[in-house]
């Protein structure tokens, strides 16, 4: 796929100005292998101020604006080349000069890709605006040394990198599921506060208007998304306890890591002071001796939990982002009905968008569809998977309390001894017991309030697919 751009230089006064669109406007396209448009809306349309025979047909570059870094495009088409969703911040080049940003949600659909786009509002945008320009010098001064544009991108690629780890973030994934809940997030709260929350398609005067078999299976298909993403809020709604849920137990998952290697490296501290003492020490020596082998025993069993949380946390992670991308792309499906039901009501006038609007419906639906789907199966997922993590708790918490025994024995044995290392050494071994004991209980908790959580998403499951299907384009009279 070709990352060049296509467009000369803007006219002058221009490249500065940006290109205005409103939150609640959602645009998207489809594209096949290679990029080209094939399907597009009249918010894209309106927006990019292309005509819609300027854009069929053409790659998706058209729009490319040049201070996007290359790396972010590089990126993108990796993923959705390896058949993954991704989702990217983007600025874009209209006809006429002008930038806009997006945030851009692009899903591998059958035959091509899907991009849905909509206005970025978090506290993330402008963190990400720098970066972007940094990642772009970063390029630019590769560039100019002629080392050409893999190079540039590599450069791209390590900053980009080491830039998200100074965020916090491991790697893009991680980063992009966070900023995806933030952007939806910061939309929804938008939209609520400017009254412009996702609407029922109203009729010219509120009443089912009369119209041909086009017009009324819009008509169908609007009504059909309004009540999935009302069946779909009641479980979208529960996604920031979700996000809360995961946070707390990934703080708890952090000090179990750390656990095992502090009790050995307590032992191994202590084993070094009873050496010194010789005889006298020889009963500290015993007890030291189960403290170590323990710690091994501990360790296997804070790697086996350790495990568990992770994959529970990423479940939750998927769980999130899916439903966020379903939410999306069915609005996108119902905006693009109401389009459709628009340009019917205006006899002869198939709109701006002439040409760019067949089969695009299905490949909502389709896709839409496709993400529900993934993500009430990460949902029952996640319920499925907490069973390791329960079974590993209540392990570890086990061998918690029989280094507790141990603990007291040690105490017996260090009052005939005075070594105050060694008291230092079983006063850590105290504290740490007692943070782990406070810790596997504030576990078991969260555990427990995530299964009641996820319980009543789960039973969400069956009407949400109901009312996902009724979207179905192909859908005739209810069957």
């Amino acid at each position: 796929m070709q990352i060049s751009n296509p467009q000369g230089a803007p006219p002058a006064g221009l490249a500065d100005q940006q290109r205005v669109f409103e939150m609640q406007d959602l645009f998207f396209s489809t594209t096949d292998k290679k990029g080209r448009i094939k399907t597009s809306n009249e918010v894209f349309i309106r927006v990019s101020g292309f005509a819609s025979e300027e854009l069929k047909d053409k790659p998706h570059n058209i729009i490319r604006h040049p201070d996007m870094p290359r790396v972010v495009f590089q990126l993108l088409w990796d993923e959705i080349g390896a058949g993954r969703q991704v989702l990217a911040y983007v600025k874009n080049r209209a006809k006429d000069g002008r930038y806009y940003w997006v945030v851009a949600f692009v899903t591998p659909i059958e035959g091509g890709y899907l991009s849905v786009r909509f206005k970025p509002s978090s506290e993330l945008f402008p963190v990400v605006q720098g970066l972007y320009g940094e990642l772009r010098q970063v390029e630019s001064r590769v560039e100019g040394a002629h080392r050409g544009k893999p190079a540039a991108i590599a450069a791209g690629r390590k900053a980009l990198e080491a830039k998200l780890l100074s965020f916090g973030f491991a790697d893009y994934g991680a980063f992009m599921h966070h900023a995806f809940e933030r952007e939806i997030r910061s939309r929804e709260a938008a939209l609520k506060n400017r009254g412009a929350a996702p609407r029922i398609m109203q009729e010219r005067d509120g009443r089912p208007a009369a119209g041909g078999a086009a017009e009324n299976e819009a008509r169908r298909v609007a009504e059909a998304c309004q009540e999935a993403l009302t069946a779909l809020d009641l479980l979208f709604n529960e996604l920031e306890i979700y996000t809360k849920l995961n946070d707390a137990i990934r703080s708890k998952s952090e000090f179990v890591t750390s656990l095992s290697e502090s009790i050995r490296m307590l032992s191994l501290n202590g084993a070094v002071e009873v050496e010194r003492l010789g005889s006298a020490g020889s009963g500290l020596g015993k007890v030291l001796e189960w403290l170590q082998r323990f710690s091994n025993d501990i360790r296997q069993e804070c790697e086996g939990l350790t495990k568990s949380l992770v994959q529970l946390i990423a479940e939750i992670k998927s769980v999130v982002f899916e439903l966020n991308a379903a939410k999306l792309q069915i609005e996108m499906t119902t905006d693009f009905a109401r389009e459709t039901l628009r340009a019917g009501a205006n006899a002869g006038d198939a709109g701006p968008q002439a040409g760019l609007t067949a089969g695009a419906m299905q490949a909502l639906y389709a896709s839409s569809h496709g993400t529900v789907k993934r993500a009430l199966a990460a949902l029952a997922a996640v319920e499925t998977n907490l069973l390791p993590v329960e079974k590993s708790q209540r392990s570890l918490w086990k061998s918690t309390r029989s280094l507790n025994l141990i603990y007291v024995q040690g105490k017996i044995e260090l009052a005939n001894v005075a070594s105050e290392r060694l008291g230092i050494v079983f006063d850590d071994v105290s504290r740490r017991l007692t943070d782990t004991e406070e810790i596997l209980g504030a576990l078991a908790s969260l555990i427990q309030e995530l299964q009641k959580e996820l319980h009543k998403g789960v039973a969400h499951r069956e009407p949400i697919e109901q009312a996902v299907a009724k979207i179905d384009p192909g859908r005739r009279n209810g069957v």
